[in-house]
């Protein structure tokens, strides 16, 4: 096994980019999804499983971009995060949503890797190419829609961590934030997207809550160049 290849728990849609974005970079990359992709390095695992035998620890950093569930037995974490505790640089890729009161789970799921020597990066609300946030915000209440946006595009997520793996001293901290420096309102950015993109607005309303803007956090996040997140090719 090669000591220089990398693991990715989860190619679903950012596992996905992040595995082509090292592929493209001929970096080895060992991966899990739930049906087969086509790659040779490719295994079949669900939450709970035993990690294949080539999802070994030496590695030189694994990703897991499993996606969480509130209904998800907590075991089940507890079994993967003690499997990859002694792996080196592992990060699990959570949300900004971990903020919010009612996302319990999601702090749940981050304390299970925290004790087990797994670094958390919370990714703002992703923008994936061709399935925009606003598509699923037509014609539907929008609340506290002058709090600002903390969005991000999937590709600037994969470059930022496919860095973190390469570079592990980026991570200073058990949990690092990982969103675009854009941050308009809620109400302003939607409805220019919304007339962009000839779709109908939500229907805002215009109250606050006492949310902030989440600004990246990790080493040398400055040094990138963020995607607007008003280009949406």
């Amino acid at each position: 096994m090669n000591l220089n290849h990398y693991n990715i728990i989860g190619r679903g849609k950012l596992g996905q980019i992040v595995f082509d974005l090292m592929s493209c970079e001929d970096t080895p990359v060992i991966s899990t999804s739930k049906g087969p992709r086509e790659c040779h390095q490719n295994f079949i695992y669900e939450l709970g499983d035993t990690l294949p035998l080539p999802i070994t620890k030496d590695s030189a950093a694994t990703l897991i971009t499993l996606p969480p569930s509130a209904s998800d037995d907590l075991k089940l974490w507890q079994k993967l995060a003690k499997q990859l505790a002694s792996y080196p640089n592992v990060y699990y890729t959570s949300s900004i949503g971990a903020l919010k009161a009612e996302k319990k789970h999601l702090i749940e799921i981050e304390n299970i890797f925290i004790e087990n020597n797994i670094r958390v990066l919370r990714l703002g609300g992703i923008i994936f190419k061709g399935k925009h946030p606003i598509n699923f915000l037509q014609n539907r209440e929008l609340k506290n829609s002058l709090d600002p946006v903390n969005l991000i595009h999937a590709n600037d997520i994969a470059k930022i961590i496919v860095s973190i793996m390469k570079r592990p001293s980026m991570i200073t901290k058990e949990i690092h934030y990982i969103v675009a420096p854009e941050h308009p309102t809620k109400k302003d950015y939607y409805r220019d997207i919304a007339h962009k993109l000839s779709l109908n607005e939500p229907l805002f309303d215009t109250s606050t809550s006492k949310a902030q803007r989440i600004d990246c956090d990790i080493d040398g996040c400055t040094d990138f160049n963020f995607k607007s997140l008003y280009q949406l090719d």
